[in-house]
């Protein structure tokens, strides 16, 4: 039990040490989120709508697009340097291999694209009531859009992500409309309790049942 504990906290100090070198795959795509939430109320007078409520329309979008980007290609490198072949010499299934580069993407992107997107709520004047409910959303969104970016990546590995986003697509779409539903409920003061509740546990699920079947797809793709 110790060994893999030690085994497991040596995996995400790799993991964090690799972001730590490749700034741009994790910065760039914040910085690119911040440019478009700055840029859309430039067109504010030709569209007629108030900052709150663009915000609450562009923010799912806006997010989805940021996370594919932050993490486009993330198995790529490692597929093709041998570190996936080494993690699964070493644990002999890839679980833990998977599950060491969600913790490390929900601590240095999840995490810090949230704390941006309650900035530019504030700044876009959105009902401060509803800031915990949009800090719960947006985790609970990004853990599972990044969850099915991962085994959209994983199918695709060796084709490009754009493959992998295409055959993803279809089970994503279901959550676009669960967290777009979620906003409108806001929008009309209604409690989203119990979506609040669906969206965690389907974030659960995503994280125990994908980080699965991601870890069975890069296994089979390198039988």
């Amino acid at each position: 039990m110790r060994d893999t504990q030690i085994m497991i906290l040596k995996q995400i100090k790799d993991e964090q040490f690799k972001l730590q070198k490749e700034i741009r795959s994790w910065l760039g795509p914040l910085i690119l989120f911040s440019l478009i939430m700055i840029a859309f109320p430039l067109s504010i007078d030709l569209m007629n709508i108030g900052l709150a409520e663009l915000f609450l329309n562009i923010i799912i979008i806006t997010i989805l697009v940021t996370n594919y980007l932050s993490i486009d290609d993330v198995f790529f490198e490692d597929f093709y340097d041998g570190t996936i072949e080494q993690s699964l010499i070493k644990d002999s299934n890839l679980y833990v291999y998977v599950a060491c580069k969600l913790i490390i993407t929900v601590l240095m992107k999840i995490l810090p694209l949230t704390l941006i997107s309650i900035v530019f709520a504030i700044a876009y004047k959105v009902n401060v009531s509803f800031l915990p409910d949009l800090c719960l959303l947006f985790i609970n969104m990004q853990i599972i859009f990044v969850n099915m970016l991962f085994f959209g990546n994983a199918i695709s590995i060796n084709k490009g992500s754009t493959l992998g986003l295409i055959l993803v697509m279809p089970i994503i779409f279901p959550a676009v409309i669960l967290f777009g539903q979620a906003l409108t409920f806001l929008r009309l003061e209604i409690p989203i309790f119990s979506i609040h509740f669906m969206a965690t546990g389907i974030s659960i699920i995503a994280c125990i049942l994908l980080t699965f079947v991601t870890a069975i797809t890069l296994k089979l793709h390198l039988e």
